[in-house]
C-alpha cells in the first residue's frame, strides 16, 4: 500500500468501543464475548438471508449478486458459495445495497471442476459456509501482506488453491475436483457436535475472541447479535479441535488494545457496494475491517506473532 494512502487514524480514534460480555466455557478452554459499537445493526447477512441471488458473470474471480431486498446485505469474507462452474471464496466482506445488484470479488476453490455440474446449479449459486479457522487465517495474513507490499487487497489464485490442498490433505478428505465443498462436508460432523453444546453469545454481544494454543486471538465482529450466533458453532468446530488452552481477559484485553489502535489502510470498494474496507496495520495484527456510516459492519483480525 502507497504510504501516501496511510489513513492517520485508529479504530479507536474514530470512536469504536470495545466491552468484553462474558466468557463461554470451552473443553480446555473458553471464549470471549465482546460488544462492540457503534455497529451497522440495520445490515442484513447473507449466512441467514434467503432471497439473494448468486450468478457467473464469465469471469472466475467475479459473482453478480442480486439483492431483492429492502435490506442491505453483508456478504462476509471467506464465505463459501457452491454451484456454478465451480465453488467459490468471497475474497473480501462487502455490502450489496438494497434492491440492487454487484459483482463481488471472488476466488476458486474447486481446481478441478470447469463446467456446471447439473443443470439446475449452471448459472446460481447456494451459501455453503465460511471456511475453517485455519484458512481463514491463511488469508488474512495473505491480503495483508499483498495490500502493503503490492498496493492491492486481493489473494493469487495460486495462494488459494494451495490452502484448499493443505486442508484435503490435513484431514484426508479426497475429492476428485479438488473442492472445498468436500473438506466442508466433512467438517458438517464437528458443526453439528459444536451446535448440541448451545453455547450462544450473551445477549448485545456481536463479537468473538477466540484465544488459541498457537498464541493467536481471533476476533470477529458482525452488525449484530444475529448474525454472530450463525457462525458460532463454526468457530466452536475449529476450537474444539485445536489443543487445550485456557484463554484470560488481560490476553484478551490487549489482543483488542492492539486491534483498536492498528492504523487503517483504505482499500477501494468494488463498484456498486456501499461501505468503506480498511486493512489493519499494527504490531502483531492482520485483519481488515468493512465500515458502513461510520459504524462497524464486519471486523476480522488475526492478533499475535
Amino acid at each position: 500500500m502507497d504510504p501516501a494512502k496511510r489513513l492517520e487514524h485508529t479504530l479507536d480514534g474514530r470512536g469504536l468501543r470495545w466491552e468484553i460480555v462474558s466468557l463461554a466455557e470451552l473443553p480446555g478452554g473458553a471464549i470471549t464475548w465482546l460488544r462492540v459499537g457503534p455497529a451497522a445493526n440495520e445490515i442484513g447477512s447473507a449466512m441467514l438471508a434467503r432471497d439473494l441471488v448468486i450468478e457467473e458473470t464469465g469471469v472466475v474471480a467475479r459473482l453478480r449478486v442480486g439483492n431483492p431486498s429492502k435490506t442491505p446485505v453483508l456478504l462476509p469474507s471467506d464465505l463459501v458459495l457452491d454451484g456454478g462452474k465451480q465453488a467459490r471464496v468471497v475474497e473480501r466482506s462487502v455490502i450489496v445495497p438494497a434492491f440492487a445488484t454487484a459483482e463481488v470479488p471472488v476466488r476458486c476453490v474447486e481446481q478441478g471442476r470447469w463446467a456446471p455440474r447439473d443443470a439446475r446449479t449452471a448459472q446460481s449459486f447456494q451459501v455453503a459456509s465460511p471456511q475453517a479457522l485455519a484458512s481463514r487465517e491463511y488469508n488474512t495474513c495473505r491480503k495483508q501482506f499483498h495490500a502493503k507490499t503490492r498496493g492491492s487487497y486481493e489473494l493469487d489464485q495460486s495462494e488459494v488453491w494451495a490452502e484448499v490442498q493443505r486442508e484435503l490433505e490435513g484431514s484426508q478428505v479426497r475429492s476428485v475436483t479438488q473442492s472445498y465443498t468436500a473438506f466442508l462436508s466433512f467438517r458438517a460432523e464437528r458443526v453439528a457436535h459444536a451446535r448440541k453444546l448451545d453455547i450462544q453469545p450473551p445477549m448485545g454481544a456481536n463479537g468473538l475472541a477466540l484465544a488459541r494454543s498457537n498464541g493467536t486471538v481471533w476476533i470477529e465482529v458482525f452488525p449484530n447479535r444475529e448474525d454472530m450466533c450463525s457462525i458460532v458453532p463454526l468457530v466452536l468446530a475449529d476450537a474444539l479441535d485445536a489443543a487445550p488452552y485456557e484463554t484470560t481477559a488481560l490476553w484478551v484485553q490487549s489482543a483488542i488494545h492492539h486491534v483498536g489502535t492498528a492504523s487503517l489502510l483504505g482499500v477501494p470498494a468494488p463498484p456498486a457496494t456501499i461501505g468503506e474496507t480498511y486493512v489493519l496495520d499494527g504490531h502483531d495484527v492482520a485483519g481488515s475491517v468493512l465500515v458502513f456510516g461510520g459504524r462497524v459492519a464486519h471486523l476480522v483480525a488475526r492478533v499475535g506473532a
